[in-house]
């Protein structure tokens, strides 16, 4: 399946053209494709069960796309693989903009995190080994659900992972001025004066869960700053945080890469998981 660009988001386009649905799978194959979540054609999910799981940890993957397009899809290699491994993966869709604005995003990842965790028992996972990845849009959505005292306790995770994350909006729109137009007023309002209270780097840090947080060298849509200010952030407020510049990637590389073997990226989201 084709990851859906981000940089489709970004040529200044009203409409997002829907990401095709992955090709069904065989009933042996341990997948369960558009599981509900909540209410709505859009709070649905994938999830990835390893035969004979025990008491596994699972990853779950909150996409990007700009708050306003991507697909749980994009993550269905990472997921195989991670199957392959004994590990339970979960990729989610949600109400994506301009039909909700923020917070709804982040609400509907708290409630699908929320929702894996009472059905951990059906699922072979182990509750406290729940970790979260979330790309770009993706990432600041899990830095919401970190620094909103509800949220964090609604989705409480044993490890956060944000890659390529946008978490500080107006220093995002300061740095791209046209991301305003084409997608900052749709996800966040038309406000900027209310943008900074959006922004995850500038809000108090509820939940102490540690942070792996990526940020290739390379990223041609969101400056590395956005990563390593909001790592500073994590570390003042005592929290423990990795910080991992990858070389030779782009913005959608980091996503698209995940399921090539030896993939550096999928291997620091491993030994996160895995404990080494």
């Amino acid at each position: 399946m084709k990851w859906f660009p981000l940089a489709l988001l970004l040529c200044g386009c009203a409409e997002v053209a829907p990401v095709p649905e992955a090709p069904k799978v065989a009933e042996d194959a341990g997948v369960i494709r558009a599981l509900p979540y909540g209410e709505g054609p859009m709070r649905v999910m994938d999830i990835y069960n390893p035969p004979g799981a025990k008491e596994a940890p699972l990853v779950v993957f909150v996409h990007g796309g700009a708050w306003q397009g991507g697909s749980r899809n994009e993550y269905a290699g990472i997921c195989a693989e991670l199957q392959k491994k004994g590990i339970v993966a979960a990729t989610i869709d949600y109400r994506l903009s301009p039909s909700v604005i923020h917070p709804a995003h982040a609400e509907d990842a708290a409630s699908a995190i929320a929702w894996l965790k009472d059905q951990s028992r059906k699922f072979h996972v182990d509750p406290d080994k729940i970790f979260v990845v979330g790309h770009s849009a993706g990432g600041h959505i899990l830095a919401t659900i970190a620094t909103d005292p509800k949220l964090s306790a609604k989705a409480s995770v044993a490890g956060f992972v944000g890659l390529e994350g946008i978490y500080d909006i107006p220093n995002l729109a300061k740095r791209w001025p046209t991301y305003p137009h084409w997608f900052l007023n749709r996800a966040f309002g038309s406000d900027p004066s209310k943008w900074a209270a959006a922004s995850p780097t500038r809000l108090k840090v509820v939940s102490k869960t540690p942070w792996l947080l990526v940020h290739s060298k390379g990223d041609e849509l969101v400056d590395v700053p956005q990563t390593d200010d909001f790592a500073s952030h994590l570390k003042a407020a005592g929290v423990p945080v990795i910080l991992f510049h990858p070389e030779g990637k782009s913005h959608d590389s980091v996503v698209t890469s995940l399921a090539h073997p030896g993939d550096d990226v999928a291997g620091a989201i491993l030994a996160l998981v895995i404990g080494k």
